[in-house]
């Protein structure tokens, strides 16, 4: 066991300690080559120094008009300017100190990661907390696909180079098809961790919370389709794994009427109804194509275990237990935002798989979509049956008007129409130009 992993998962692990364990790492797995990015600090240096096996070099990139500590015993310091020509052509612990904002953290890692040992070299980031700067410039760099996050005790924030591209698994599936409870019973595995419920007009690329091997993906159709995720994530180095779920669009489409997702709009993220089920016969017909893995929703409802026993066996992933009693909670999940409302209520209730099903379909399931309505009428005939659609009535039109789009227009346009009254203000409108001036350039010109 590695010095880091050996303390990666204890609790109370403080930042220092996963550092100087980053360090041991450093000089046990390679040749002890540490660069420090940014401010370097007596403390950080000390916790560095405390892992290493002596000899040992630490290669300070220092930033214009930092102060240099004094070097600890035994460790040998390499000081770099702006001009890295001279710095090591392979690199065992990259250390990103705190301080510095996300275009830095991007043009740091974008710089040094691909001098980093191919074969389990190291880097660490400070300051490293969801929604701030620095996780915005580690997303914007960093290639998930070969790296793994190995310890992130507080505010450090610790990844491991793979030697070979990791695995992802990903699922899709229309809105209410069910792709939400398989995606929860996967997720709860030991070996994956991932994505819940990808927000339908974005596409995941920060996995720094995901510590299992195999990373997991669940995408609404609509935005996107499925192929095109897979296309894109494969592109990227993933090594891609491909789940569709199905169900009977008359179910499907029935089920989003009256929700809020299953607006139908005319925005990319209120995509209409009937591009939606068009998408989804697209990604069911390169499924069948493509031999992609295909768990079909009353398939499952019907058989809940026999059914995800034999989609594991054909994703060649063993059987997991916790993928029936669920002992994760939400909060457990790297990214659990999202989720079908009814799911997250039934599963609240029942908190396990076959107990939630039953209570499901006791509620009496998803009300089917009359064939009466227009837009469903034609995707059924048009994307299950086949058949001709020219004698049916054509599509209505589709609004823009409360889709979330214009609902975030009009917001918009309230805030900026109070920002002017403050504005206009004969104490507040003053002070609000003084802070844009000596503050926040930034800041909306409120006059």
């Amino acid at each position: 066991m590695s010095p880091l992993a050996a303390i990666a998962g204890l609790p109370g692990t403080t930042d220092r300690a996963a550092l100087s364990a980053a360090a041991r790492h450093a000089g046990a797995a390679g040749a002890g080559v540490i660069v420090v990015v940014g401010k370097p600090r007596v403390d950080l240096l000390a916790a560095l120094a405390d892992g290493l096996v002596e000899p040992a070099r630490i290669v300070l990139h220092v930033l214009a008009g930092a102060a240099l500590p004094a070097a600890p015993a035994g460790i040998e310091i390499v000081t770099l300017d702006d001009d890295v020509g001279d710095a090591p052509p392979r690199v065992d612990l990259l250390v990103v100190t705190a301080g510095l904002g996300a275009d830095a953290i991007r043009d740091t890692l974008t710089h040094w990661l691909p001098r980093l040992h191919e074969d389990g070299g190291l880097v660490a980031v400070e300051d490293h907390v969801d929604g701030h700067e620095v996780a915005a410039g580690v997303s914007e760099a960093v290639p998930f696909a070969w790296y793994q996050q190995v310890a992130r005790p507080h505010r450090l924030l610790v990844l491991r180079r793979q030697r070979e591209a990791r695995r992802l698994v990903l699922c899709g599936g229309m809105q209410s098809s069910g792709s939400s409870l398989v995606s929860w019973c996967f997720l709860q595995r030991g070996d994956m961790d991932g994505v819940y419920d990808l927000h339908n007009p974005l596409i995941q690329q920060d996995f720094a919370a995901v510590r299992t091997a195999i990373a997991w993906v669940k995408m609404t159709i609509g935005a996107f389709r499925l192929d095109e995720l897979v296309a894109f994530y494969t592109a990227q180095g993933w090594q891609v794994s491909t789940l569709l779920v199905t169900r009977g669009l008359a179910d499907v489409l029935g089920s989003l009427r009256g929700k809020d997702y299953g607006f139908d709009g005319s925005t990319s993220d209120d995509p209409p109804l009937y591009l939606r089920a068009r998408r989804y016969a697209a990604d069911l017909a390169r499924a069948r194509e493509a031999g992609w893995v295909i768990l079909d929703y009353e398939a499952l409802c019907a058989a809940p275990v026999a059914s995800l026993q034999a989609t594991c066996a054909a994703l060649d992933l063993p059987w997991d237990e916790a993928m029936t009693h669920w002992p994760k909670a939400l909060e457990d999940i790297a990214y659990p935002g999202g989720g079908s409302p009814t799911l997250n209520a039934t599963r609240g209730q029942a908190g396990a798989l076959v107990d939630t099903v039953r209570r499901y379909e006791a509620r009496g399931g998803a009300s089917s979509a009359p064939v009466t309505d227009p837009v469903i009428a034609r995707a059924i005939a048009a994307f299950e049956h086949g058949t001709d659609t020219a004698s049916l009535p054509p599509l209505p039109p589709v609004p823009y008007r409360d889709s979330h789009r214009h609902r975030l227009e009009r917001e918009l346009a309230e805030a900026r129409r109070d920002l002017a009254r403050l504005g206009r203000h004969p104490v507040f409108g003053p002070l609000l130009r003084l802070w844009r001036r000596l503050v926040n350039r930034d800041f909306p010109d409120c006059s």
